[in-house]
């Protein structure tokens, strides 16, 4: 999860470098940061989920944790720093809805 929200920071500071920011950018890093900030704060309830007790430590959660989900995970930043896409009033509304 911190290779995750270390990415999505790099790829918010190279936005802020290029002056392309804009709503869709912030609103993906803020809920990212969210997101994130959530699990570190209920981490206590990550050892009961089901692949923690099922597989216990192995090769298939030590590599999701330190590959599949950080450079998976962070594609829609890397996809929105490339491409603008501004938002309308009534899309940021529904997304934030959506997301909360």
């Amino acid at each position: 999860m911190m290779g995750w929200l270390f990415i999505n920071l790099s790829v918010l500071a190279k936005s802020i470098q290029d002056g392309t920011l804009n709503q869709s950018m912030i609103l993906y890093q803020s809920f990212c940061t969210l997101y994130i900030l959530d699990y570190f704060f209920y981490e206590e309830y990550m050892t009961s989920t089901w692949d923690i007790i099922a597989e216990r430590l192995g090769f298939m959660l030590v590599f999701g944790d330190l590959v599949w989900i950080p450079f998976t995970f962070s594609i829609q930043g890397w996809w929105l720093l490339r491409n603008n896409v501004e938002l309308t009033t009534a899309a940021v509304i529904a997304n934030c809805f959506v997301f909360l």
